[in-house]
This record gives C-alpha cells, sequence and structure tokens, in this order.
C-alpha cells in the first residue's frame, strides 16, 4: 500500500484540511518530522532526510492547512479573533474601552497578547489577505512559536483635517519566528540573534504603514459580524456605523467624478452615432427597396 492508493473522504475537519487523501497522510509525517527537528530530536525523520528536506516537506502541511483556513472557515472562525485585534488597536489610538468585550485589556496596555493556535492565525491571513516567507520555512507558513503582529505607530507630526496640530495612527503587520535551526539550536534570541521577521503589505491598504481607519475599514469589511460574540458584537457594529457615518462619499459625487461621467456619456454618444451614420450610409432606403422588389 502506497500514498498514492489511500483514498479521498470528506470529513470538514479543518485540522484536516477539510477531508482525507493521500496529501493529508503525507503531510501528517512531514508535520511530526519537523517538530522532531526543530525540538533537537536524534535521529529526527528516521535518519533519512536533512533539515532542508524536512522544511522542503513541510510544505504539504502547509498546503492542508490552507484548505483548512478557507474563506469560510475564516468567515466562520477568524471573525472573533480578528474582531479582538481591531478593538486592542482602537482603544489603544483613543485611549478609551472597546466596551465590555475587550475587558481583558486596558487602553493602556502597550501590549496585548492573544495565545492561540496556528489556524487562528491563518484565519486572520485569509480575512486580510496576507502572505509571508520567513527564513528557514516555505511561505505562508503557521511555524511553531511564530507571532503574527500587529503593532499601533503614531506620528504626532500630522496635520488634522482643520489644519491644526494632530496625530495620525497606522498599523504595521509582520510575521515573526524563529527560524527551524534556531528552535533546534535552542539560540537565545536577541537584538544580535534575532528571530526571522517579514514585515507584511494588507492589500486593501496597500502599504506596510496602513492607516488605523483604513485598517478599521478592511477588516471590519472582510470578518462576518454574526460569528463575532455579544458584548464584543455590539461595539464592532457601532464602530462600523462610525465609520460609514464619517465617509465623504455620501456627501455626493466629486466634481471630477461627475466631469468622468459626462464625458465617458458624450464619447459614448458620439461613437452610437457613427455607427447609426456608418449604417445607413451602406444602407440607403432606396437601395433596400430596390433589393425588396427584386426579391418579389
Amino acid at each position: 500500500c502506497t500514498f498514492y492508493e489511500l483514498p479521498y473522504a470528506w470529513t470538514g475537519m479543518y485540522w484536516q484540511g477539510m477531508f482525507v487523501s493521500p496529501l493529508y497522510y503525507a503531510q501528517f509525517f512531514a508535520e511530526a518530522w519537523m517538530f522532531e527537528y526543530c525540538s533537537a530530536v536524534e535521529p529526527f525523520a528516521w535518519g533519512a532526510l536533512s533539515g532542508a528536506e524536512v522544511a522542503e516537506l513541510y510544505e504539504a502541511h502547509i498546503e492542508i492547512m490552507a484548505f483548512g483556513s478557507n474563506h469560510w472557515n475564516a468567515r466562520a472562525y477568524g471573525s472573533q479573533g480578528l474582531a479582538y485585534l481591531v478593538g486592542a488597536l482602537t482603544q489603544a489610538a483613543t485611549g478609551a474601552s472597546f466596551g465590555a468585550g475587550m475587558a481583558f485589556a486596558a487602553p493602556s496596555d502597550k501590549l496585548v497578547a492573544l495565545f492561540v493556535h496556528d489556524t487562528n492565525q491563518l484565519y486572520v491571513r485569509e480575512l486580510l489577505g496576507l502572505s509571508w516567507i520567513a527564513h528557514g520555512w516555505e511561505g505562508n507558513a503557521a511555524s511553531t512559536g511564530g507571532a503574527l503582529v500587529f503593532e499601533l505607530l503614531v506620528d504626532d507630526d500630522v496635520l488634522d483635517a482643520a489644519g491644526g496640530g494632530g496625530a495620525q495612527h497606522y498599523v504595521r503587520v509582520s510575521y515573526v519566528v524563529a527560524s527551524p535551526r534556531q528552535q533546534r539550536e535552542a539560540t537565545p534570541l536577541s537584538l544580535a540573534a534575532p528571530p526571522a521577521e517579514a514585515v507584511l503589505v494588507v492589500p486593501k491598504c496597500g502599504a506596510a504603514l496602513c492607516p488605523l481607519e483604513t485598517f478599521q475599514r478592511v477588516a471590519l469589511d472582510a470578518l462576518c459580524v454574526d460569528c463575532v460574540e455579544e458584548p464584543l458584537a455590539s461595539a464592532v457594529r457601532a464602530l462600523d456605523a462610525q465609520l460609514t457615518a464619517g465617509a465623504t462619499c455620501d456627501a455626493g459625487l466629486a466634481t471630477w467624478q461627475l466631469a468622468l461621467i459626462v464625458a465617458g456619456c458624450a464619447t459614448f454618444a458620439a461613437a452610437f452615432a457613427a455607427a447609426v451614420t456608418f449604417r445607413l450610409l451602406r444602407h440607403p432606403k432606396n437601395e433596400r427597396y430596390s433589393e425588396q422588389s427584386a426579391s418579389v
């Protein structure tokens, strides 16, 4: 019996990639061997593989986890975690509590840590459209000891809309993890020997430093508030209403937008008129009548 002869069966279990298959059983070994390597077990992978080969095979596990953290699972099971992130960032920026749903963290806290499974990190990755490659790991690996980091940065020199002094808040996202070799050798992490860090860009932000309000809007659009528990869900709905009310799009179309629409309509009308004129020139009335008489 080989891996290729093993059957496919739908299970719906996220940690199985939603189904069992040859790929699932193969990644089971790859994951176990990676754990052995990172834990300094000797011999790892039955002594048959190098560390680089184990890391390459580990990609099978990453693929299975990607199946399990698909869009629908991410919305159902990852919205709560993303709501926590939005709440922590929002109350840190405003200095006011985000409500009872964030009672475990104060606005003045400099660090809020959520200890989660790899699937929880991958749900957030799916919801925000993130991708990363960390040194020593294959792409988008939610690795042992890895951290998905959301930092709130402040620029005190930005002028507000009224021209006065103000502060602009930005969100910086990164993925930080020790390399497989660092974990195997239990390397003390420091500034001199830091873990790998991949700075991430939220696609709908388009920059490494995402304005907080933009990040809030992107996150709220991505999550499903019906999958967020109360009382956090009420705070999320309130923030959504606040962001919607503060948007400028309800003030009507800008002048340049109206001009663009008018120009587009004029161009379409001119093209349509030219097409009709060309057809009439090719098929004048007397020619149609003559053709009709001839056919009779």
